[in-house]
C-alpha cells in the first residue's frame, strides 16, 4: 500500500468496523431501525453488569436478547416497543455518549461526535439522559434537523401537555427560531415511552420482503395498551378540555378505537410540532437515500456505466422507478409519474450540478388523508 493511501480513501470513509462486529449495510435498512443515545452515567442502572457499553460504542438490541441485556427504565421502554406485536423485526441500537459538556453550560461535544459516528444505524432517534434531559433532547433534535437518515421522536408523561402549558414541548419550540421538526406524543404512564410504543406497533407492519417499509405511522390500532387519559380516574380518553390543548399544540395521544375491542390508536402521530407529515417525509427520505445508494453502485459498475449519455440517464431513472414501484405496489403512493425531461432536454448545469425540478410526483396516502409529493433530481454534471 502506498504511503498515506488509506487516509481519505473509500475504504476509510465507507467501510466501518466496530470492535469485532462487521456491519453489513443494506440500502434503506436503517429506516426501520431505532437508535437510542444514552449517557454513559445512565449505563450502570440500565444495562446488566455483563453488557455495559463504553462511551462511543453501539450495542444492538433485538426482540430475542433485550431482556438479558437491559434493566431499569430502559427495560421498560424497550418492553413497550417489543411487547405489543410479536412480528416486530426492528433492531434497536444504543449509542453511548458522555454528557460532561452540559455541566459547563455548553452542548455535550461527545453527543455531536457520537451522532456523526453512529447516526446511520437507525432512522428513528430518541435519547436517554437522566441528568441533562432537556439539553440532551434539544441537542439531539437539532442534530436530526435536515438529516435524511434521522427523525427525532419524543414521548412524554408530562401532564402539563394537557393543560395548555406543555413544559417539555416548550423545550423544542423555544430551541430555535422555527420549531424543531419532531413528533411529540403523550401518555399518562411515566414508566414507558409512548413514542417507542407507537414505533413498535408501526414497525411491526412488514411488506413481502420482510422489512417494514411504507409504514402507516398513524391511525394504527394497538392491542394491550391504554388511552392517554389520566390513570387517577381510571383509564380513559382525554376529556374535551385536554383534547383541545393537545390538538392545538400538535401533541399526539392515544384514544380508544371505540369498537369494543379495547384497542387504541395514536391520533395525529403523523404530524410533527412544525406540522410536517413524518410518514411522507420518511418515504421521501427512503426513496432518495436508497436510490442514491443504488445509483452510485450503478455508476461504478463498469467502465461505461458512468458516461454522461442517455443510457446512463435512463438507468438512473429506472432505479428511481423501481423504488417508487415498491411503494405504489403497497398502496402507499398513488398516481406515480416520472416527469423528468428527456436527456436532450435537460437544463443547463449550474455550479456543476444539473437540477431537474419535479422529476417525479406522487400522492402519498395513509388511511384518512393524502399528500402530494414532488421529487427533485440532482445530477453532477
Amino acid at each position: 500500500m502506498a504511503a498515506n493511501e488509506y487516509q481519505g480513501s473509500i475504504a476509510q470513509k465507507y467501510i466501518l468496523f466496530v470492535t469485532t462486529l462487521v456491519v453489513t449495510v443494506v440500502p434503506g435498512q436503517n429506516f426501520y431501525a431505532v437508535e437510542i443515545f444514552i449517557d454513559q452515567n445512565d449505563v450502570a442502572t440500565n444495562f446488566v453488569s455483563g453488557a455495559q457499553p463504553a462511551v462511543d460504542t453501539v450495542t444492538a438490541i433485538t426482540a430475542q436478547n433485550y431482556t438479558s441485556i437491559l434493566q431499569g427504565s430502559m427495560l421498560a421502554w424497550v418492553t413497550g416497543f417489543y411487547a405489543l406485536n410479536a412480528n416486530v423485526v426492528s433492531t434497536i441500537y444504543f449509542a453511548t455518549f458522555s454528557d460532561t459538556g452540559y455541566a459547563s453550560g455548553s452542548s455535550a461535544a461527545d453527543l455531536g461526535s457520537s451522532y456523526v459516528l453512529f447516526n446511520q444505524y437507525g432512522y428513528w432517534k430518541l435519547i436517554y439522559d437522566s441528568t441533562y434531559k432537556q439539553k440532551a433532547n434539544v441537542q439531539l433534535a437539532a442534530l436530526c434537523v435536515g438529516d435524511p437518515l434521522s427523525q427525532f421522536v419524543y414521548g412524554s408523561s408530562d401532564a402539563t401537555s394537557l393543560t395548555g402549558v406543555a413544559t417539555e414541548l416548550k423545550w423544542f419550540t423555544a430551541a430555535s427560531p422555527a420549531p424543531l421538526d419532531i413528533p411529540f406524543i403523550y401518555h399518562w404512564n411515566p414508566n414507558i415511552n409512548p413514542a417507542l410504543v407507537q414505533l413498535g406497533a408501526t414497525l411491526a407492519i412488514a411488506n413481502s420482503s420482510g422489512t417494514p417499509v411504507g409504514n402507516k405511522t398513524d391511525f394504527l390500532a394497538i392491542t394491550g395498551f391504554s388511552p392517554s387519559g389520566s390513570s387517577v380516574a381510571g383509564i380513559a380518553n382525554l376529556n374535551a378540555v385536554q383534547l383541545g390543548f393537545a390538538q392545538g399544540s400538535n401533541i399526539c395521544f392515544f384514544t380508544y378505537v371505540g369498537d369494543g375491542t379495547g384497542r387504541v390508536v395514536a391520533e395525529k402521530w403523523v404530524t410533527c410540532i412544525s406540522k410536517t407529515l413524518i410518514g411522507a417525509t420518511w418515504l421521501v427520505n427512503f426513496i432518495d437515500t436508497v436510490s442514491s445508494t443504488l445509483t452510485t453502485g450503478f455508476l461504478v459498475a463498469s467502465p461505461t456505466s458512468g458516461f454522461k449519455n442517455n443510457d446512463t440517464y435512463q438507468g438512473i431513472l429506472n432505479i428511481l422507478q423501481v423504488e417508487l414501484n415498491l411503494f405504489s405496489g403497497m398502496g402507499r403512493l398513488l398516481n406515480v409519474l416520472i416527469t423528468a425531461p428527456p436527456f436532450n432536454k435537460l437544463p443547463t448545469a449550474s455550479g456543476g450540478v444539473i437540477t431537474v425540478p419535479n422529476a417525479w410526483s406522487a400522492t402519498y396516502a395513509d388511511n384518512v388523508r393524502s399528500t402530494t409529493i414532488y421529487g427533485t433530481l440532482l445530477i453532477q454534471a
